[in-house]
């Protein structure tokens, strides 16, 4: 070892154990006195303990140690989640069954440590695991820099005066990642480990979003002068900025925001909601694409959903919709304007508003949302609402290795309920899709019933499996090179209307919505 490499490693540990108080003054030749080196050395570890955050050197003088800030966290954990992102993806590609296994047997510990709430070793669990990613990507030099990132950040974490523990519950963060390393997909893989470092980024500074990330916020108005009041400057900024400018909502919104921006509205992108808004995951997927086809640096979007005449199940999935949205997007450099007529809205979505949103825009300005939830504790706690009974006469085939007799099922279910015949092969894949997951990744057996409901052809396929081991994963962006339950559930959405997933322990049902004749 280099004496550059001792001397950094020594000082790192000092200051990590907490020898020195945030502000303190270090004179360089004290150091080398100290460790029985030249300056030379200690000045080089000292400009690598500088570029992770834990010092500011003073010319001719040495160094200070560094206190910490939201400003210096949140530059740590976007580090954290592209070095992190980098290294799960190589390490999908490469790892081994004992490598799975240790990995496994750190979540099991994990999980144990969560239960008792020994923050102390959960913390200590959390590091080894992704460290261990790190080693398993055999990239020596992105290995390296995460020891680096995750060290300034005990650091940093260390001193933070915290209520609440914030890694408390990112146990299914962890499963996420682990799931995708054990299924090899190594986009997934990344994207799971950069949602993750972003989500403990916000947690623990308690900003809003990563710096340069989604700003997700919810505007409820009674009347169009509030509307306006709140979203026309919030489009005028972001052309001030010289961002790309989206609103998706309702004609009579667009009227009014087009002659409140004058002239500046043909710098606009004008959507109608109604189009827009089909089904959840369309709508994820026609922003994805937007964002992905942006030309500018940022974008701001005022976002609309058409909540009127919306059955219990759809207004379910959409609440969990505007939820898993600051998961798919948590990275991207955008600002959501989400508006809520109070008027027109039953109070269950408007209340449902305020915790799915982590800012609130309103006459005093942005504030942060008391009400928010995170999104695995609001998915779960929608999962626990019970689906509606069938109201009418009920069709049911079993679920079995035979595929082309649940085809056939499908169809003839289809046909008798008169969907439209550019829907019925949707509707017979989605429900092939989900099966085949029965059969192939699940117990191998199960049912699918069918009946119709309000004008809709209804399919249910259940399991009596060990359901999903994170239900949030389906609501996700498709890896392709994702194999099992949610790849089939991904597929599923794309084709129906609607689709509602309850995964508990021991049992998985997926019911599929396909408007009929």
């Amino acid at each position: 070892m280099s004496r550059t490499e001792w001397a950094y490693r020594h000082l790192m540990e000092e200051i990590v154990r907490g020898r020195w108080e945030p502000g303190d003054t270090l004179s360089t030749y004290a150091l080398a006195d100290e460790l029985q080196v030249s300056r030379t050395p200690v000045l080089e570890a000292l400009k690598r303990l500088q570029s992770e955050g834990l010092i500011e050197i003073i010319p001719q003088v040495g160094c200070r140690i560094v206190g910490p800030s939201a400003v210096a966290l949140q530059e740590l954990f976007a580090l954290r989640a592209a070095l992190e992102g980098l290294s799960a993806e190589a390490a999908a590609r490469r790892i081994g069954a004992d490598e799975l296994a240790e990995l496994e047997a750190l979540l099991r510990r994990l999980r144990t440590a969560d239960d008792r709430d020994d923050r102390a070793a959960r913390d200590e669990l959390d590091a080894r695991f992704h460290l261990r990613i790190a080693e398993i990507s055999a990239l020596p030099h992105v290995a390296q820099a995460v020891r680096s990132v995750w060290s300034a950040l005990r650091y940093q974490l260390a001193r933070l005066p915290l209520g609440a523990d914030p890694s408390h519950e990112t146990v299914p963060e962890h499963d996420e990642i682990y799931e995708a390393l054990q299924r090899r997909a190594p986009k997934r893989a990344r994207a799971a480990a950069e949602r993750h470092a972003a989500l403990s980024g916000a947690r623990y500074t308690g900003e809003l979003r990563p710096a340069g990330g989604l700003s997700h916020g919810a505007l409820v108005y009674s009347a169009e002068d509030e509307f306006l009041a709140i979203a026309a400057p919030f489009i005028a900024q972001g052309l001030d900025r010289g961002e790309r400018v989206l609103a998706v909502t309702t004609p009579t919104n667009t009227e009014a925001l087009s002659r409140a921006l004058d002239q500046r509205a043909e710098d606009v992108e004008f959507r109608d909601a109604g189009e827009w808004y089909r089904s959840p995951t369309h709508t994820l997927l026609a922003y994805e694409r937007y964002l992905a086809h942006a030309d500018r640096d940022r974008v701001r979007i005022i976002g609309e959903p058409v909540w009127d005449g919306l059955s219990m199940g759809s207004m379910t999935e959409w609440t969990r919709y505007e939820s898993v949205l600051n998961v798919e997007f948590a990275l991207a450099a955008v600002s959501f304007l989400c508006p809520y007529d109070a008027r027109a809205l039953p109070d269950a979505i408007v209340a449902h508003a305020r915790r799915t949103h982590p800012e609130l825009h309103g006459a005093d300005g942005v504030t942060r949302s008391p009400e928010f939830t995170d999104v695995r504790a609001l998915s779960a706690e929608l999962d626990r609402a019970a689906l509606d009974e069938p109201d009418g006469p009920v069709s049911e085939h079993p679920v079995t290795r035979d595929l082309h007799g649940i085809r056939e099922f499908a169809l003839a279910q289809a046909h008798r309920a008169g969907v439209a015949p550019k829907r019925v092969l949707d509707a017979v894949l989605a429900v092939q899709e989900v099966a085949a997951n029965v059969v192939v990744h699940g117990p191998g057996s199960g049912t699918v019933r069918a009946w119709t409901s309000n004008g809709e052809l209804i399919y249910e396929i259940r399991d009596d499996g060990p359901g999903l081991a994170d239900p949030l994963v389906a609501h996700l962006t498709l890896d392709p090179a994702l194999r099992g339950e949610p790849r089939g559930l991904w597929i599923a959405r794309l084709l129906c209307d609607l689709v509602e997933v309850r995964s508990e322990r021991g049992c998985l049902t997926v019911r599929l919505h396909i408007a009929a004749g």
